[in-house]
């Protein structure tokens, strides 16, 4: 599978690769029903000679594009939040986030080592959150109270993480996949390979994670690689708005869908065909 094959569909490419089994290609690319976890928003692989090619270039697009799309239909229901100063606030900071990144996206060259640990916590999230949520059904049924608890973790809470927190908690994952492996597989049709994959991308995370940063959010957004941006920006949308806005489910209830409509990532190809929504849950 080349490059060329599938324009716009390149994007970074992890050094030295990681030692993902056969056929987890497939699994990544689908993503699951999530669309990014944690960091993030629904990636594809390909292999090229051991290596694993991130490919976000048109993912960060679309998801730009959701951004945008999201800040109409927030500006086509100002009335209804102005007078809310926290919600105000945060669709201040999620317009100028989404700016920032626009701006970003036009003058940034890829910037090696800051865009790989970007799409590598992605990467992370995405195989985290698929094992603990198998995990949790596991001890959903079973009535392991204690199982469910190192395995509770949504897209919202993973985006919340730093580095540090996000290593210790998928490590937790991984020990209770490795101590599980043998009903996940039977059951629930999670192979060894795929918990290979999670151990692998622990380890490559772990050798590029650095101390997370404060600023305001122009200045944040300014300083961030492009994939880091986003991610930043995207937890503006799922860690508060998408909170705040379940207010307006039943009392403006054409404002409250006309938002989650918009939170959807529609993905576009670079070729611009026909568009298509592969992700029914907010990205």
């Amino acid at each position: 599978m080349a490059c060329s094959d599938h324009p716009g569909r390149c994007g970074v490419v992890l050094q030295g690769g990681l030692d993902f089994p056969e056929g987890l290609w497939e699994m990544l690319q689908n993503c699951h029903g999530y669309a990014g976890a944690g960091a993030g928003f629904c990636l594809g692989f390909q292999w090229r000679g051991g290596l694993v090619r991130i490919t976000t270039t048109q993912d960060q697009d679309n998801i730009a594009t959701m951004f945008e799309t999201t800040n109409v239909a927030l500006d086509d229901g100002r009335d209804f939040w102005k007078d809310i100063p926290a919600m105000a606030d945060a669709v201040n900071r999620a317009e100028t986030g989404t700016a920032e990144i626009r701006k970003k996206a036009g003058d940034q060259a890829p910037t090696g080592d800051t865009d790989q640990k970007a799409a590598m916590k992605s990467v992370l999230e995405e195989l985290m959150l698929h094992v603990a949520d198998q995990l949790s059904a596991m001890a959903a049924k079973k009535g392991d109270h204690l199982l469910a608890a190192k395995v509770d973790i949504t897209k919202s809470t993973a985006d919340r993480l730093g580095s540090t927190d996000l290593l210790i908690f998928a490590k937790g994952v991984a020990k209770a996949a490795a101590e599980n492996a043998e009903e996940l597989a039977t059951f629930y049709k999670i192979p060894a390979s795929e918990l290979a994959a999670l151990d692998a991308a622990i380890t490559k995370f772990d050798g590029m994670k650095t101390a997370p940063r404060d600023a305001t959010v122009q200045r944040k957004v300014a300083t961030l690689s492009l994939p880091e941006a986003i991610i930043f920006v995207r937890g503006i949308y799922r860690n508060e708005l998408d909170k705040m806005m379940t207010r307006f489910k039943k009392t403006q209830p054409d404002f409250y869908k006309a938002y989650f409509a918009a939170r959807v990532v529609v993905h576009r190809a670079a070729t611009h065909a026909a568009a298509k929504k592969t992700e029914a849950k907010p990205g």
